[in-house]
């Protein structure tokens, strides 16, 4: 929790170890073997980071489907007849396998995401692989897999993925229409990859911080791929493959900070409307609020042209009442305002401070 972190996800990999996976069964070993020196490996870990608050998001049987046609344990990521079918004659061990995986990690596990961009398995195959686990998990934790099934009772939670070839300015419109889209299903959402895409470096803690804060204030959360040993240069001729993240210590500080604000907050908030500012070609504001409590992220998206006004007011949707108001630094979690208000009407008029990129505030209700 020092680092700011608190989800970790993990790829276990039948005869792989393709996409980082770590191969539970061996490369070119049987299908009913496992790697227990691995797995005690595993359970040291998971006990490590349990003990220090985070939380797990667990991938049985990494796959990746959707960019490449390459033999598992069970057989090819894209083959139907013989392996991702109830018709397989190796469907025992694929249930034995699960059944290993969850007797042996499930203490540890928050969400089982069954695959990994994979888009070549049935639904009922799929329905039937989550039944295996549900029917073995004495926590009874989260179903899903990726790419979502979002339209499958079995499909609990809906866990995207996203590389961005857009600059940090423009990443939250993206995510807001996005994460609406996905929850319009009536299901939780949680990004389990993200990153930079094509040209752009891994170096961007200003795409980060806004992404994560965008994707709070929108009922989501958001899960990069850490690429943290070096730094990558933007490159012009760079193709369409990752950059991924580097998790470096503006981010974890970043991190921290949303930790930190986000910690003791109501669990009942819900969005409401923050959308109206007298400047509201240069800025963009999301927010929560369950009439007591009421929080808000601005983002000056146009802080690179445009500066912003000193007597900006932003229209609140608090209801009548006394409210303190107070705005940090999403970057450092340094206070940078704080008033005290009161409204008869249905709207607050809270003042806008002046900030470069971004701004969060907290509205509690005092009377």
């Amino acid at each position: 929790m020092q680092g700011g972190v608190n989800l970790v996800r993990w790829q276990l990999g039948a005869g792989t170890t393709d996409g980082c996976a770590l191969p539970l069964i061996s490369v070119g070993g049987r299908a009913d073997l496992y790697d227990l020196k691995l797995a005690q490996t595993m359970d040291d870990l998971l006990k490590l980071q349990k003990a220090h608050g985070l939380s797990h998001i667990m991938v049985p049987m990494q796959d990746m489907s959707l960019w490449q046609d390459k033999p598992t344990s069970f057989g090819a990521t894209r083959q139907i007849e013989g392996y991702k079918s109830l018709a397989a004659e190796n469907l025992p061990l694929q249930e034995q396998y699960l059944r290993y995986v969850v007797a042996r990690f499930g203490c540890f596990v928050d969400i089982w995401e069954m695959f990994n961009e994979d888009l070549c398995a049935p639904n009922d195959y799929l329905a039937h692989l989550a039944q295996i686990v549900r029917r073995v998990d004495p926590y009874d934790h989260i179903v899903t897999t990726n790419y979502p099934r979002p339209q499958e009772d079995w499909c609990e939670i809906i866990c995207p993925h996203k590389y961005f070839r857009i600059p940090a300015g423009g990443v939250d419109v993206y995510l807001a229409k996005e994460i609406g889209r996905w929850k319009s299903y009536g299901k939780p959402v949680q990004y389990t990859e993200g990153g930079n895409k094509g040209w752009l470096s891994n170096y961007d803690p200003h795409k980060w911080r806004v992404a994560y804060w965008t994707a709070f204030m929108n009922e989501s959360g958001m899960l990069v791929w850490s690429m943290s040993g070096r730094k990558t240069d933007p490159r012009v001729n760079r193709g369409g493959g990752n950059a991924n993240a580097y998790i470096g210590p503006e981010t974890r500080q970043a991190f921290r900070v949303l930790n930190e604000f986000t910690r003791n907050l109501p669990v009942d908030m819900r969005p409401t409307d923050t959308g109206r500012t007298e400047e509201h070609d240069k800025v963009r504001t999301y927010g929560l609020s369950n009439g007591k409590t009421t929080v808000i992220y601005a983002h000056h998206f146009a802080y690179r042209k445009l500066p912003l006004s000193a007597n900006t007011k932003l229209v609140v949707e608090t209801g009548p009442g006394n409210f303190t108001v107070k705005w940090i630094n999403p970057a450092d979690g340094k206070m940078i305002a704080s008033e005290r208000c009161e409204s008869a009407g249905l709207v607050q008029r809270v003042q806008l401070p002046r900030f470069r990129i971004d701004a969060a505030c907290r509205i509690d209700r005092i009377d």
